[in-house]
């Protein structure tokens, strides 16, 4: 039976330990980035309210965006490759701070 200072000490444990500490740092990104995401759409929608019609982007924006590249849909909102790839389909609807980026990126404009 190995003894518990050679688990630490076995071949391929500090590896091992190192994608532990990545994923911790992972975690400790994502969390940012929701905390940061959370607190753009609160001052969004303290700029311009919480009620918004939400068949707008069905009518007005998502025909312009059906033959925009997914990477200028990406890189206009900082969103993800496959969220916005949801999008363009019409499979999701984003909160409408991303509206006028996409827009935009339809356009050709950043």
């Amino acid at each position: 039976m190995p003894s518990p200072q050679s688990r630490h000490t076995a071949p391929g444990g500090s590896r091992r330990r190192r994608r532990w500490l990545r994923r911790g740092e992972a975690a400790a990104r994502r969390g940012q980035t929701v905390a940061d995401r959370k607190q753009a759409i609160r001052e969004w929608e303290r700029q311009f309210g919480k009620i918004v019609d939400l068949t707008i982007f069905e009518r007005e924006i998502l025909p312009l965006i059906q033959e925009v590249p997914l990477s200028r849909l990406v890189k206009a909102t900082g969103l993800s490759l496959r969220y916005c790839s949801q999008i363009r389909r019409g499979e999701k609807v984003p909160h409408p701070r991303h509206w006028l980026a996409l827009r935009n990126a339809s356009r050709g404009l950043q």
